[in-house]
């Protein structure tokens, strides 16, 4: 399938850098961070409000790959998650007469691996290479990724005041992975978007294996 480096959207996200663990979204309170790990699927339904925007397909992959993503045994975990409403397509990468978009964060759950900043470049680079070989020929739906900058509060050093906020070894990036998914009908698109979903899980396995952790 196809997947690429955006570096538009690495270029803004470079300016709207944050903490892990965030606290609540500026534009939005009743936006906050959750953390996922070990956490039931019922549960993690219940902290996401755009979990039904997509349809009951995309809603279930959604789920089964945070769920995964977040499980014991599992090298990485997320922190953020956003689905959009199901919409008339206008873009020329697909005929399809339907879009459906969103976006998930990836990073290691060992927060030394994902500083310095930059440092996930390689990662990603890894991952892409392995989703573009992972279901050649497939074109209803497509990754682009982006660094996201970061500061690990749990990184900070060692009697730093609890105000002060993460700095030198403790700044780095987490991958910000932007789907898109086309479909002439809802069935259709919620099978692009869970094909899409599965195809990155079965990639991030792959780059996992092949990427050295410090």
């Amino acid at each position: 399938m196809h997947a690429y480096f955006d570096q538009g959207l690495d270029d803004e996200a470079q300016r709207m850098g944050r903490y892990h663990p965030w606290d609540v979204q500026v534009s939005n309170e009743r936006n906050h961070y959750s953390d996922f790990k070990g956490m039931p699927r019922d549960e993690v339904a219940r902290h996401l409000e755009d979990l039904g925007k997509g349809g009951l397909i995309a809603r279930e992959a959604s789920l089964d790959f945070l769920v995964w993503a977040n499980s014991d045994g599992v090298p990485f975990e997320t922190n953020d998650f956003g689905m959009k409403p199901i919409k008339r397509n206008k873009q020329p990468q697909s005929s399809k007469g339907l879009q459906l978009t969103g976006r998930v964060t990836i990073f290691f759950r060992d927060l030394k691996a994902n500083t310095p900043k930059r440092r996930l470049l390689g990662f990603g680079q890894v991952l892409e290479n392995e989703l573009k070989q992972i279901d050649p020929g497939w074109q209803d739906a497509c990754w682009g990724w982006n660094l996201w900058p970061h500061g690990f509060v749990a990184l900070k050093k060692p009697g730093s005041s609890p105000n002060a906020p993460p700095d030198g070894d403790a700044l780095g990036d987490v991958i910000c992975l932007n789907i898109w998914a086309w479909g002439d009908s809802h069935k259709e698109i919620g099978r692009a978007y869970k094909r899409a979903y599965e195809n990155l899980r079965a990639s991030l396995e792959t780059a996992a294996s092949k990427y050295s952790l410090p």
